[in-house]
């Protein structure tokens, strides 16, 4: 596969964790995610609408899998043009009208609902794994494990889901050592010294996935989930955690909101070198409740939420084959 010229360039937007409830005025924890979502979406249009390619979302658009809230999520971001999935889809939100979106999924997503609200028509895979090349980098989009539903943090960790390990090996092998590549995935990649509740979160094959790409092009890993913004160095390779477009998660070691403002990543490609800009957003919203009045805990959050959601999250079936 052909790899980047050294004048290709390009700029793209990393966004994620943006949980949508059920309506557009519904609080999460006291905070609008469908407001601050909004937000961040006008300031990308005001400031880098110009300079980016694209929009790829690295998952948990919604808290619970269900029509109406992805239905509130398409309405916050105002999608547009049907098509398959991976996509991508295009955006119809003012200023960024037809900027293409990638939606990878996060571990509030769901499967079926994911693919039926968001890509109708498609049918519904068994993981929601998916790679792409956009001006000679190579994208791995990696599905990691849906909602689990017990307290964290949790002794015994999920494998990546098994047709991703599959993907990343196919792909590690047909590429040249030297072809550009970048790897997104939902859950971390790498431990955070400052969140350690986080590395109950990481796939249990995650050394398997740097030994295949020790050798490569890694130019980054970028993530979400954690609702932090943190960067590490793994193997030489950038780890890049991503602030969530609603509520954030405080450094230590138990999962305690923070009012800190969302962030979303510039990404930059230039001769051939990656580069990023993290950008804060003030939504104006200002200071939110941080009564536990929702459980910190999944099982607790998903009781919370008044509705029984255990089978809208599965792992892949052991029988995909490609």
């Amino acid at each position: 596969m052909n790899h980047s010229p050294d004048n290709e360039s390009f700029g793209f937007i990393q966004i994620t964790d943006c949980h949508l409830m059920d309506t557009p005025h519904s609080l999460l924890r006291g905070l609008c995610t469908h407001f601050t979502l909004r937000r961040v979406l006008q300031h990308i249009a005001r400031h880098h609408a110009g300079e980016i390619d694209f929009i790829l979302g690295t998952g948990d658009y919604v808290c619970f899998p269900t029509e109406r809230q992805y239905g509130c999520f398409a309405d916050a971001i105002q999608l547009r043009a049907d098509g398959p999935f991976p996509g991508p889809r295009a955006l119809g939100f003012a200023g960024l009208e037809d900027v293409p979106i990638y939606l990878l999924p996060g571990n509030h997503d769901g499967n079926e609902p994911f693919i039926r609200c968001l890509f109708p028509g498609s049918p519904v895979p068994d993981s929601l794994d998916f790679a792409f090349t956009h001006k000679g980098i190579r994208f791995i989009c990696l599905d990691t494990p849906r909602y689990v539903m017990r307290p964290l943090p949790h002794a015994d960790l999920d494998p990546m889901c098994p047709s991703s390990m599959r993907l990343l090996e196919r792909e590690c092998a047909a590429l040249p050592d030297d072809a550009p590549i970048i790897v997104a995935m939902h859950l971390p990649a790498a431990p955070i010294t400052e969140l350690p509740w986080a590395a109950c979160e990481m796939p249990s094959d995650m050394d398997r996935a740097w030994q295949i790409l020790e050798p490569k092009n890694v130019l980054a890993i970028l993530h979400g989930h954690v609702h932090a913004t943190k960067e590490r160095t793994v193997q030489g390779v950038p780890v890049l955690a991503l602030r969530a477009t609603a509520n954030q998660w405080a450094d230590g070691a138990e999962l305690i909101p923070t009012t800190q403002r969302p962030h979303y990543r510039v990404v930059r490609i230039r001769d051939g070198q990656f580069s990023h800009e993290n950008v804060e957003v003030d939504t104006e919203w200002g200071n939110v409740d941080l009564e536990r009045g929702v459980p910190m805990n999944e099982q607790g959050f998903a009781e919370a939420g008044g509705s029984a959601v255990e089978h809208l999250f599965y792992n892949e079936p052991p029988n995909r084959e490609f």
